[in-house]
C-alpha cells in the first residue's frame, strides 16, 4: 500500500504478500528530484514457485526467480491540493534480463474536504 500526504509529501508503503508460493520481498525508496515532484520505487523478489515440498528440501530453500521494480512519478500542486502521478511496472528474470510483462499508468487526485 502507497499513500501521499500531499501537505508534506509523505510516501508511507506497508507491503507483504505470499501467493500461489511464491514469496515477495519488498524494497522501498523515495526521492525528491525537483519542486513538489517525487518519485518512489519499489523493488520486489519473487521466487521460484515449486511444486512439491521435496523440492524445498532439495534446492535448500526457495530459489530466486526475477524482480520487478514499481515506480511512481509524483508532482504536487502549487497549493498541495492536487497531484498528477506516472507509474511504471518493469519486470526482470532472475538473470536481469527483461521479462514479458509490467506496463504503464497515470492518475490524478484531489484532497477532499469536509
Amino acid at each position: 500500500m502507497c499513500s501521499l500526504l500531499a501537505n508534506d509529501a509523505t510516501v508511507d508503503t506497508r507491503a507483504s504478500a505470499v501467493a500461489h508460493s511464491e514469496t515477495l520481498l519488498y524494497q522501498r525508496r523515495r526521492t525528491e528530484y525537483g519542486l513538489r515532484r517525487y518519485e518512489a520505487k519499489y523493488q520486489f523478489f519473487q521466487s521460484k514457485a515449486v511444486t512439491k515440498a521435496d523440492e524445498l528440501v532439495k534446492a535448500g530453500g526457495w530459489g530466486p526467480d526475477g524482480y520487478g521494480i514499481l515506480a511512481q512519478k509524483v508532482t504536487l500542486s502549487a497549493d498541495g491540493n492536487s497531484f498528477d502521478s506516472r507509474i511504471t511496472l518493469e519486470l526482470f528474470d532472475k538473470d536481469g534480463k527483461p521479462a514479458t510483462g509490467g506496463g504503464e499508468g497515470t492518475a490524478t487526485g484531489q484532497r477532499l474536504r469536509y
